[in-house]
């Protein structure tokens, strides 16, 4: 699964107002299932969207995986943010299959609990990503040129 994130517009003000601090918060990342519906100019923080997470288990925590080793580099007039991309293998059980992995920050600022960063869509058909078979890896690829850039 490689995709471009898309970003929620409430992301804008987050960075603005320091809501969400890419390089200083706790990052995450979670599976979400067919019945989230994407509300781009909707959904600002973590309860809009936490009701569609795919249950745990095979090794998927509730809340979702740390993002690892953010960083934001500028070249020329572009600045790209980028992280490792999430690899997880399933163990004692399955991971459920999911549609969505959405991406946030986990600090409450501004009133503000968990905004959201954006997420992808995991299979442009779109169907469900099938469940990660115990024993078997899950890798979200973010994409090459960065998860995204301004």
């Amino acid at each position: 699964m490689a995709a471009q994130l898309v970003l929620y517009s409430a992301f804008e003000e987050h960075l603005l107002k320091s809501t969400v601090q890419l390089l200083n918060d706790t990052l995450k990342g979670s599976l979400h299932s067919s019945a989230y519906t994407p509300n781009v100019n909707g959904h600002v923080q973590w309860s809009d969207v936490s009701a569609s997470e795919v249950s745990a288990a095979g090794g998927y925590v509730s809340g979702g995986w740390e993002i690892s080793n953010p960083s934001v580099t500028r070249v020329g007039g572009t600045t790209t943010f980028d992280a490792d991309d999430v690899v997880a293998t399933a163990a004692g059980g399955n991971i459920p299959a999911f549609r969505y992995f959405v991406m946030r920050s986990t600090a409450s600022r501004n009133g503000v609990t968990e905004g959201l960063i954006g997420y992808i869509l995991g299979d442009t058909t779109p169907a469900d990503i099938p469940q990660t078979l115990d024993g078997a890896t899950l890798r979200v690829r973010f994409n090459a040129a960065g998860i995204f850039q301004l």
